[in-house]
Parts: structure tokens; sequence; C-alpha cells
């Protein structure tokens, strides 16, 4: 079959990919009056048959949705009979795909394009838009700019249904595991995470194509492929969204999340070991029963979330010391500790598994309390919520919060150590404010 030469209005300068290979053939076109290039994109089947469809479906979608993150549709024509000659097409500017502009990218730029691509696909997956065939060859750098393209397989309200339970569905080195067999009932939020993760790992590793299987094998640890001081911060990331269980992995939000705590993670000052891990546990995980795994995970979130509360605890120490030093300068006033759950007045998660609280009491001769507080709630999705706060308790009437904050962290991740500092900084900062509010309790009642 000959090359053609236009496509209505577009007259073709020069192929882009072409053949038998793949569901479309792409070329280079230039408009009338036009010195802009484009490109094109033609379907290889006729009117009624599935990838013919799926055509349709994704100009459709660029006729309903827009996106500064998803590379744009200038026109398009797919309609359901074509007379001799005619040709369905979509055109959109020429962008260069992951694969090739990011092959030898140091791990920072792989991770502030990955990072753009989550942003975009949580606002879409926010009006029930999910791409589902996220891999290198379909995200895109446009003028700099990370952009998502080829939405042939997008599921969004309203579409028609193309492909039903029982054929996979994506890309399968990187398609989620419900998606080989379940495509149409399956949650493509959290099958998109899991084809990101295994996006980021495949251009952060340089390698051509992902393993099988979630990225939990200690020789697909990141640290392993990747010399970076803080690779080893997306490791927990990559396992978590590549679980086989779709509930076990991040919403959107959370990956895009931690990829921005990752590139805003200063860089350490000295340089340290990467933490290490018992492979040996690994080993033995592997080997047993499925619920004596997920009861090993269960374990291990729980002493992440420990950790992390523990790291904010000493936080709390140090402010601790710069209180004792402004409050209990007259011996009148003693410190003391105790155990202290969660401040009633924060929100709270969502029926949690997890409540850990420690706070400071410093306390007036009458019996009011000033509490310096941090504190810790997860139930069994991928964040924790770590908070803290001010709060007084007088003798008599209300206990008001002076200050609190909270953040939703992944547990051992880049966002919990920015979480830890922001909390940290926090109650320094309303320290002047907390023991502002104490004297005044303390003048009222001598009043």
């Amino acid at each position: 079959m000959s090359k053609p030469t236009a496509f209505g209005p577009w007259t073709v300068e020069r192929t882009i990919t072409a053949g038998s290979r793949g569901n479309a053939d792409v070329y280079e076109v230039s408009g009338v009056g036009s010195r802009e290039r484009l490109a094109l994109k033609t379907p290889h089947g006729k009117p009624g048959s599935e990838p013919y469809r799926r055509f349709q479906s994704e100009v459709a979608f660029h006729s309903q949705f827009q996106d500064a993150g998803v590379l744009p549709m200038v026109e398009g024509l797919a309609p359901d009979t074509l007379s001799a000659g005619e040709h369905a097409w979509l055109v959109m500017p020429i962008a260069s795909p992951f694969d090739h502009e990011l092959a030898d990218a140091a791990l920072p730029q792989v991770v502030q394009a990955i990072s753009q691509v989550a942003a975009t696909l949580t606002r879409l997956s926010r009006q029930g838009v999910h791409h589902r065939d996220i891999k290198p060859q379909n995200l895109f750098l446009r003028e700099g700019v990370a952009v998502i393209g080829d939405f042939g397989l997008v599921d969004y309200p309203g579409k028609p249904e193309v492909t039903g339970d029982g054929k996979h569905l994506g890309p399968i080195y990187y398609i989620a595991p419900e998606m080989l067999a379940n495509p149409a009932s399956a949650n493509g939020e959290r099958a998109d995470v899991y084809s990101l993760a295994k996006t980021l790992w495949v251009l952060a590793a340089g390698q051509r194509y992902p393993f099988p299987g979630g990225l939990d094998v200690p020789q697909l640890r990141l640290r392993a492929h990747v010399e970076h001081p803080r690779a080893y911060r997306l490791e927990p990331l990559l396992e978590r969204a590549t679980q086989f269980d779709p509930h076990d992995r991040p919403t959107l939000e959370t990956f895009a999340d931690e990829l921005r705590a990752w590139l805003d993670e200063p860089a350490p000052t000295e340089s340290r070991p990467a933490p290490t891990l018992d492979e040996a546990t690994a080993r033995i995980t592997a080997l047993l029963a499925p619920s004596v795994k997920a009861d090993a995970a269960r374990q291990e979130r729980l002493r992440s979330i420990n950790r992390g509360f523990d790291r904010l605890k000493q936080r709390l120490d140090i402010v601790n010391a710069s209180l004792g030093r402004a409050i209990i300068a007259p011996s009148t006033y003693t410190t003391h500790t105790l155990g202290f759950q969660w401040v009633p007045e924060l929100d709270t998660v969502a029926s949690p598994e997890v409540v850990r609280g420690f706070a400071s009491q410093f306390r007036s001769p009458r019996g009011d309390v000033l509490f310096a507080w941090v504190g810790a709630q997860a139930n069994y999705e991928a964040t924790v919520r770590l908070a803290a706060a001010y709060m007084l308790l007088p003798t008599t009437g209300e206990h008001p919060v002076i200050w609190s904050g909270f953040f939703d962290v992944l547990p051992d991740g880049a966002s919990e150590a920015w979480a830890i500092d922001a909390l940290h900084r926090g109650l320094d900062d309303h320290a002047a404010a907390a023991i502002a509010a104490f004297a005044d309790l303390i003048e009222s009642a001598e009043s």
C-alpha cells in the first residue's frame, strides 16, 4: 500500500511510525498556510473493529477533557463510517517520548518528570478519567514539560465499553495484575499507580522493560541500580505502589505528594550509609503462606509508624528544653511527661488502627496545665497522620488548642522527614504564643 500524501487539510511531510505493529500509523504533517509541523495518527482498524472503536474513544476523550498535562488534540476525525479513500485521524503537537528524552537522565530529572505525570493523573482521576496504558512510550516532554499522550485505552464517565472482562488490557510489561483478567471492573486509579511506579523504576534504573511482579524484591531495589544518595528514599513508594492487591497501593495523590517531597528534600550535608534491611527475612517471607506474608507486612508498617512517631517525639524533647527554661524559672513550676493519645479537637483518620501520643505538661501552682503534644494515627491505608499541638487545660472551663498541625505522609518516606521538620518549626514558631496564653491563664486566676 502506498503512503498517503494527505489527510483532509493535512499534508504528509514524513513518516514517524508505520507498519503492522501497533494500532496506528503516525506521520509528521503540516496544515494549509502554517509552517508548524504536527503529528497525525491514523488507526489501522476499520470502522466497527476494536482498534477503530478505541481510536474513536480517544478522539471523544480529547473533545471532552482538556488538561495542561495532556498532549492536546488539534483536530480529530473518527466517524462511524468511512467512504472509499477516507481516513480517520487525530492531529496533535509533536513531542519527544520519555524513553528517548530520559534514557540517560539523572534520578532527580526522572523523578521531576514522573512527578508532573502523577499530578496530571491525579487531576484526571478526580474527574473519573484513568489512562490505563502508562509506559515510557506514552509519556512525552513538550517544551520541557511532561505531558501524557496515547489515550486509546482511556476510561472516562460515559465511555462505551470496548473490552470486557476476560481480555487483558494495557502494556504487558507495565500492566497491573488485575488488568490481565478483569479490566472492565478493575480500579483504574490503582492500576495507573502500578504502571507509573514500573515506569519510574525502568527510567531510573536504565532498563528497557520492568521485571514481572512487585518491586519488593531485594534485587530490584532502586539503590541496587542507581547511584544516588537518596535513591533508597523512593523504595517504600515503589514497593507499595506495586503491591498485588490494589487496595494496598497508595492513591495517585499520595504518589504525587511523595515524589514532590522527595524533590524538595534537601541533599544530605554529609554522606551516610543507606539503611540495610534483613534480606534473609525477605527471602523467608516469600516462602511462607500469603496470610503470614500479609501479617508481616502489617507488622512492618506498624514499625514504620512507630519509627516516625519516635523521630517526632525526639523533636518535642528539643522544644521542651526551650519551654522549660522559659516557664520553670520560678521553682513553683514543675514539668511532667505522660502518655497522651490524641487531641480530641484534631481531625482523625477513618477507623484508626494505630494511635500513639506523647505530651509534656507544665503545671501552675493552681493546677492549670500547658500541654506540648505530638501524636501519630494510622489505619491500614498507605499513609500515617503525624500531628503536634499546644493545648491549655485550665482547672475550670474549656481547654483551648492554641496551635495544632498535622500531615498525612508515607511512613519512612521523604514526605515523613519533611513533615517532622514542619511540625518542629510549628512548635518553635508558636512557643511564644503558648507561653503567653499560659501566663494569661495564671494571671486571670490570681486576679
